[in-house]
């Protein structure tokens, strides 16, 4: 915001510098009867500030509006979102912003305007002049640097992007459409196994038996983002580990047989938990994903291996059997690899119920809440949110980032190019005599089309260099942002280069025409 911002100011210093001529000659005139440079300083400032205070009351309004707005889109992406509102400490804010950008437009313009020598800007060419070769070289700087800023912009929203674009289309592990959770704490009447049990089959058989659930389970815990991980584990045939030997951090879920068909999370090897083997006296078994087998087996079948909960292989603790592999599941951040997890059929006082739904999972939601209210009044079901809502939460906050920035750099690209417009049309007009003039010695209107188009090209060139290598730094400075994108990627870049220098052109194409369409007589004699 602070690029865009900077951006706004040197267009306006510009557009102000551009102006030139009608100002530059009543400045002169004010000079020459005996107005002191710093009366003509604040004159100039005066008049930047009042603009400057008049579009940050319009900027309030738009404020006003895109923070309501946001407690509408994006509430679940900014955390006490709903207690964001204008104050007086905002219309401080932008009062000082409003004041301070006005001083920073207006002050290179005054002092052009101040400085000024009444008898050579009075005789320098008349009203169409635009000063000397210090203040076009002063514009083109500007318009120079908005390019660059614009391009700085543009290439960190492209980042942002492609690595948006990167985490929505990674592999999940599941399929997120159509499944509906439903987080279930029992109170503390449930205090066996038996009635925790005998209380998530019978939820389980009910969601099951209702018309349009194709498949229904139950997990521990499916929202893991902070949650804390078992470390310590002993495998058989393997000695312990030893003190400092690096250990993965591992997750393992209680789950009832259901759970991994409703998210469809595809078998690699061996077989899924079974409902026998909720049993009291079935073998202790559990189904792990790929990146546990990557850690512990690499380069072997891990299904048949057997594991403890425990540092020392001599522990008191039972031997687990791995019965089978399933895929990678992302429950902790799309953006995140998987963590070492292992499922094992169980039941737990606290659980998510997953169901999975023909139709809209939401069409359901009353319905199964009315299965679980007749099956217990006492325990209500809470967090209901659909599987795809939930990523989305997930990433809010990166695809907020990634509006912002676009937003931000789309409208640096569209000050930026009203700059070049600008400061091309002003030199049209300003040109005109001596376009005449080539024009009468036998230029064609090709010749003068080239030539106006080849100095704003020439611009935009300078501002694509110089932005292109801030825009490598910004890249490097926002890595940790990016899944699976070089900060250093060539599309984007290419793509930048080339937006640039199109929307460029096509903003000079208009000046050009104008200039390639001067009538030389009409040139030589408007003087």
């Amino acid at each position: 915001m602070g690029f865009v911002l900077l951006i706004a100011c040197a267009n306006v210093a510009n557009l102000t510098l551009a102006r030139g001529a009608a100002r530059r000659h009543e400045f002169s005139l004010r000079a020459a009867l005996g107005a002191s440079r710093q009366r003509l300083l604040r004159q100039a400032l005066t008049e930047n500030l009042v603009l400057a205070v008049l579009a940050a009351s319009v900027g309030l309004l738009f404020a006003w509006l895109a923070a309501t707005a946001f407690k509408t889109w994006a509430s679940s992406a900014l955390p006490r979102l709903e207690t964001v509102h204008l104050d007086v400490n905002v219309f401080l804010f932008a009062l000082l912003v409003a004041l301070t950008s006005g001083l920073i437009a207006g002050l290179l313009p005054a002092l052009q305007f101040s400085i000024a020598n009444p008898v050579e800007a009075l005789r320098e060419g008349g009203p169409r002049s635009l000063g000397g070769r210090g203040s076009r070289r002063l514009r083109h700087g500007l318009v120079i640097a908005e390019l660059a800023l614009a391009v700085v912009l543009l290439a960190g929203a492209g980042l942002l992007m492609r690595s948006f674009v990167r985490v929505q289309t990674a592999d999940r592990g599941f399929d997120s459409q159509n499944v509906l959770l439903l987080q279930v704490d029992l109170p503390d009447r449930y205090d066996s196994a038996a009635k925790s049990g005998a209380y998530f089959r019978g939820a389980l058989d009910r969601i099951r038996a209702l018309p349009g659930v194709a498949a229904a389970g139950a997990v521990s815990d499916f929202f893991i983002a902070h949650r804390h991980a078992d470390s310590v584990i002993s495998l058989e045939g393997r000695p312990p580990r030893r003190p400092g030997e690096p250990a993965p951090p591992l997750l393992r879920d209680a789950v009832i047989p259901g759970y991994l068909e409703a998210m469809r999370i595809p078998l690699l090897r061996g077989r899924r938990l079974r409902d026998s083997d909720l049993a009291p006296d079935a073998p202790p078994v559990g189904v792990i994903n790929e990146a546990m087998g990557r850690w512990f087996w690499p380069g072997e079948n891990p299904v048949g291996k057997r594991l403890k909960w425990a540092p020392d292989p001599g522990a008191d603790a039972p031997w687990i059997t791995v019965i089978g592999v399933v895929s990678d599941m992302r429950r902790q951040q799309l953006d995140k690899a998987a963590i070492p997890s292992m499922f094992f059929a169980g039941i737990r006082n606290q659980m998510d119920i997953a169901v999975r739904t023909v139709g809209d999972p939401q069409a359901l939601q009353q319905a199964i809440r009315a299965e679980l209210r007749a099956l217990d009044p006492a325990v209500p079901p809470y967090g209901v949110v659909t599987v795809d809502q939930w990523l989305g939460e997930t990433v809010a906050l990166r695809t907020l980032q990634t509006l912002l920035l676009g937003a931000l750099a789309a409208a640096a690209l569209i000050l930026a190019v009203i700059g070049v417009y600008g400061i091309i049309h002003q030199s049209v007009v300003a040109r005109t005599q001596e376009i005449g003039v080539r024009m009468a010695l036998g230029a064609s209107r090709d010749a003068v089309l080239r030539m106006i188009l080849s100095g704003a090209l020439g611009l935009a060139a300078t501002g694509l260099a110089l932005g292109l290598i801030g825009a490598l730094t910004l890249g490097r400075a926002i890595s940790s942002f990016l899944y699976e994108t070089s900060p250093l990627d060539p599309l984007i870049y290419a793509a930048v280069a080339t937006l640039l220098l199109v929307v460029t052109t096509a903003a000079c194409l208009a000046p050009a025409r104008r200039a390639a369409r001067v009538d030389p007589i009409a040139a030589l004699r408007y003087e």
